[in-house]
């Protein structure tokens, strides 16, 4: 999306795209060498199945003569502070502040009611956002939100476990980043020994909480590489520390490898919530974790600087870095 974004910085040009079944990529390819225009796919069937290609990803082709307009375009962009990922306001805040700043001089309110700029994009997404099973679904989406009202007194477990004040974590944490992640695991009877519902990795959050689950198929892996089948317990959620977690606290706490493969023969769904502190809190060791004798391992960054240094390392494939998800 940035790059697209990049391409329209200088002289806008809206782009139209189409999307097709079986034989995207080539389409998408074809069309840029015929028309000399950006092309955009989602990848089909065979693309991800075979070629490692995920969910969330989509195949551009892209004209030579396009290349350094882009490069331009995104090189402002980074100047006016729009990084990858792109952080996300809250669904807890009100959102007219940031319209106000982001669009100077297109948002104005009167009264407690948004008009104009706001006011076009909420009437759209309400026609336009379809809930897979309509009212029940939605309540219930939301309704699994519920721990960002808990962040707090969750964090304050961390800073008690690392002789910290209660109240360390408050401030870092007042308008936690966070995301929900529901995901449907297909039965997975006889799979081979490479081959899983998700494969070996380490969050990126300071913490993951995930939903009680009847259906097994979770497992974690321990320092001396077993893995361990996490057991399905009643009402009990599982905690996940992060890499972030694991630099705040200069590998005191461990980000932790796991993975997920469906054996129970029917389906699996798991619910994940993910969170870590507020985008401009620099992330650094905290003091009851560095000293003279254990220097601080990690530099001090940044929620999204650490998120797009993560985002390269991991999919950039011309790169050089070696690439280890569960690290």
């Amino acid at each position: 999306m940035i790059y697209f974004i990049g391409l329209q910085w200088s002289g806008y040009k809206r782009f139209d795209w189409s999307i097709v079944g079986e034989s995207a990529c080539a389409d998408s390819w074809g069309r840029a060498l015929k028309t000399r225009e950006p092309s955009l796919s989602i990848p089909c069937f065979a693309e991800r199945r075979y070629g490692g290609v995920l969910d969330d990803e989509m195949l551009m082709a892209l004209p030579p003569d396009y290349l350094a307009k882009a490069i331009a375009g995104m090189e402002a962009l980074a100047k006016n502070g729009l990084r990858y990922p792109f952080p996300q306001y809250g669904i807890q805040q009100d959102v007219r502040a940031g319209m106000a700043v982001s669009y100077p001089g297109r948002y104005t309110c009167r009264g407690a009611r948004p008009r104009c700029f706001l006011g076009a994009i909420v009437r759209r997404a309400g026609r336009s956002v379809r809930w897979l099973t309509g009212k029940s679904f939605r309540s219930s989406t939301l309704a699994l939100t519920w721990p960002v009202l808990s962040v707090q007194k969750m964090v304050r477990l961390y800073a008690r476990a690392l002789d910290l004040p209660a109240e360390y974590f408050d401030h870092p944490f007042k308008e936690p980043q966070y995301k929900l992640r529901m995901t449907h695991y297909p039965p997975q009877a006889g799979a081979p020994d490479n081959e899983f519902g998700i494969a070996p990795h380490t969050d990126t959050s300071f913490l993951t909480l995930l939903a009680p689950n009847d259906v097994p198929g979770l497992s974690i892996r321990t320092q001396s590489g077993k893995w361990l089948e996490a057991p399905a317990i009643p009402d009990a959620y599982t905690v996940n520390g992060g890499q972030l977690l694991q630099r705040w606290t200069n590998d005191y706490f461990l980000a932790t490898p796991h993975r997920a493969v469906n054996h129970s023969g029917g389906e699996r769904y798991a619910v994940a919530f993910f969170c870590d502190s507020n985008i401009d809190w620099p992330v650094a060791a905290v003091p009851t974790c560095v000293g003279p004798e254990r220097p601080p391992k990690y530099p001090t960054t940044y929620y999204t600087d650490y998120m797009t240094w993560y985002q390269k390392r991991t999919y950039d494939v011309f790169g050089t870095d070696t690439k280890d998800a569960a690290e």
